[in-house]
């Protein structure tokens, strides 16, 4: 089988910097390349964004196997992937194929869902990714600013239970708003003083 050299990851908890590293690598790259995004995102339409202010207008799919149609009579080496978690299909099987032709494969993923729990094809792909290419990133507690790595979900401002669905985008019904937390605060439901750092992810997730 041929090596995974090719094979770049960026993972970690929500307001890490994933994006961001994914929209830095492409623009560095002078050769013709394309790049998938879930279409189930339609947070920032048909684009990749940053919140630094990172853009790349994106094609949207939604399952993996449909950018075969992309990439027919096109000379390109670089492939990219944001928000991998939530695409359907065979992830690993299409990355492996591409490696096989010869891709250079960039992805950026959540690795774990707002329950702490692993997406098992991220969870793959991060074990077949060479070390030197696997990035794992971190964010800031929204509670008490150290580093973190978990992302949770808090529903109408209590932390979500795992009745609710995995991935969602917008709830009409109820107010959803992502953040991260460091392993003391994992569990801890809203507190009313942090204002400011919820009016952040408010903002975004609204």
């Amino acid at each position: 089988m041929k090596s995974n050299s090719n094979l770049y990851l960026y993972y970690g908890p929500m307001f890490s910097g994933k994006s961001k590293k994914l929209i830095e690598v492409y623009n560095s790259l002078k050769l013709q390349k394309i790049i998938f995004k879930p279409k189930i995102d339609t947070r920032s339409k048909n684009f990749v964004i940053s919140r630094e202010g990172g853009k790349i207008e994106a094609i949207p799919v939604d399952k993996i196997e449909e950018i075969y149609s992309y990439l027919e009579n096109i000379d390109i080496r670089d492939i990219f992937f944001d928000e991998m978690f939530m695409l359907e299909g065979n992830l690993n099987a299409v990355i492996d194929d591409l490696l096989l032709k010869n891709y250079r494969v960039h992805i950026a993923s959540l690795d774990k869902n707002y329950l702490g729990n692993e997406f098992i094809e991220i969870k793959k792909l991060i074990k077949k990714t060479p070390e030197f290419n696997r990035h794992k990133l971190f964010a800031r507690c929204h509670i008490c600013n150290m580093p973190s790595s978990w992302t949770v979900r808090l529903t109408d401002g209590y932390l979500d239970n795992d009745k609710s669905p995995e991935i969602i985008i917008d709830d009409d019904s109820r107010k959803v708003i992502y953040e991260t937390r460091c392993d003391e605060h994992r569990f801890t439901e809203k507190i009313l003083e942090h204002k400011e750092i919820y009016k952040d992810s408010e903002h975004i997730y609204k």
